[in-house]
């Protein structure tokens, strides 16, 4: 899934589109810090929870309909929020789960899931990591710097019944220190996952041989662009879909 730096850039974009009607954008701008911070949130997954818990499907089961949706069926007490700054936040949480509903169905599953290119899904599985760090290092050189300390004057209050404030203001804290220090930590966790040092993958990212041959020849920039833009819009759509549905 996109990182939490692509999704933030997402977010901040959202915040500044002129397809979406100026008084959901003045809503949304009157709580930047909560739709920041909805973001990105989804991906904090505390001790005993898994990605399921925050983002509503499996990846090897059929997805629901929309993933936001099956959220509001198994809570429907979201229907209801508290105040207005909660329900910017869960404006920020649709847009969230459709952005990785999107990369889901029409990258990952068709580009790398089911793709032929590669030794094995394993190796693909790989290098959609270092198109991930990729997108990452990008994104995160768009981010205004008011981003993280507006972000941590957000203070979720029993915002959702699935993922407690302290975890959420735990991420939100994690996310904002590597803003505010300009240290990310994605080359650490993601090399964790696919067992890569991260000095071993900051060499693979930095050679341009590797990375066209790997990477670019299966994925080129102009298939990531299409994707990534469609997607934006998807995302986009969703959330004011959920605002006319639910609000209008």
């Amino acid at each position: 899934m996109p990182t939490p730096f692509t999704h933030l850039r997402i977010t901040h974009r959202l915040l500044e589109d002129p397809e979406i009607p100026n008084t959901i954008r003045a809503l949304l701008d009157n709580y930047r810090a909560d739709f920041y911070l909805a973001g990105v949130v989804a991906d904090a997954h505390p001790k005993g929870m898994s990605r399921s818990d925050t983002h509503f499907y499996h990846y090897t089961e059929p997805m629901p309909d929309n993933p936001w949706r099956e959220m509001f069926r198994q809570y429907p007490g979201l229907k209801a929020p508290q105040s207005s700054r909660h329900q910017v936040f869960l404006m920020g949480y649709v847009e969230h789960l459709a952005t990785d509903e999107y990369w889901s169905r029409n990258f990952l599953k068709p580009h790398i899931a089911e793709a032929d290119w590669g030794r094995d899904i394993y190796d693909r599985f790989k290098t959609l990591h270092l198109l991930l760090i990729y997108m990452d290092e990008r994104d995160e050189k768009c981010l205004p710097p008011s981003i993280a300390p507006l972000m941590r004057q957000s203070e979720p209050h029993l915002w959702l019944p699935f993922l407690p404030d302290d975890a959420m203001r735990d991420w939100r804290d994690f996310i904002a220190d590597q803003l505010q220090t300009g240290i990310s930590q994605t080359l650490q966790i993601f090399g964790s996952r696919i067992q890569i040092s991260p000095e071993q993958l900051r060499k693979m990212l930095d050679d341009t041989h590797l990375m066209q041959e790997r990477l670019w020849n299966n994925i080129p920039p102009s298939l990531l662009a299409d994707i990534e833009e469609r997607m934006y819009s998807f995302a986009r759509q969703q959330m004011l879909i959920y605002y006319n549905e639910f609000f209008s």
